[in-house]
């Protein structure tokens, strides 16, 4: 069937969760393609994180930025299903969301978004607590401070102190929730003598 026929799985998982988390629809126009790819090069790597997903496993430090070419290949495509996807929001529901990606406690998918919905409502930027939450990952960050020096030392032309304390908060948050739920998962043995 010719692609531009119907949206694939993963296509409508990345519409979904892009209304999800930024509470408005991916508009495919020209003048926004590079701002969508990005905040969705951004979720996708955090939802990587968080759910030990592979969805889009390879990652490339790239301009500054995560960068996925297996994804943006897929975002190129899906840029050209406009029809496509003004139909699949206008038929969108939370729990049609819900039925596409098996995450495997969906209260977990429920307060990530809630932290990310918060993060980015108070100025937060996805691309920037993408690259704090990789680079950590490389490079531990122990206060704010440290996370302002990573993305000063990486990012060109970055200087924003309020915007590293929100960042360094939200990555916070997000691993806390994530110790949580590992804990929370995790099978009890019991020793018999």
């Amino acid at each position: 069937m010719d692609e531009n026929n119907e949206l694939t799985y993963l296509e409508k998982f990345i519409l979904g969760i892009y209304g999800q988390v930024l509470l408005k629809p991916y508009k495919p126009y020209k003048q926004l393609k590079k701002e969508n790819h990005k905040n969705v090069q951004a979720l996708c790597f955090i939802i990587n994180k968080y759910f030990y997903t592979s969805i889009f496993p390879v990652y490339f430090w790239q301009d500054n930025q995560l960068y996925s070419p297996e994804l943006e290949i897929m975002l190129n495509n899906l840029d050209r299903k406009l029809k496509l996807i003004l139909d699949y929001y206008k038929n969108y529901d939370d729990e049609k969301f819900y039925e596409l990606y098996p995450f495997y406690l969906e209260s977990k998918f429920d307060d990530i978004n809630n932290i990310l919905k918060d993060y980015i409502k108070f100025n937060g930027d996805l691309n920037i607590l993408s690259t704090l939450i990789f680079l950590n990952s490389v490079d531990n960050c122990y206060d704010y401070n440290d996370a302002n020096t990573l993305l000063e030392n990486n990012l060109v032309s970055y200087n924003d102190e309020e915007l590293s304390m929100k960042t360094f908060n939200c990555m916070n948050e997000l691993d806390n929730l994530n110790s949580e739920y590992v804990l929370e998962i995790k099978p009890s043995y019991s020793c018999i003598s």
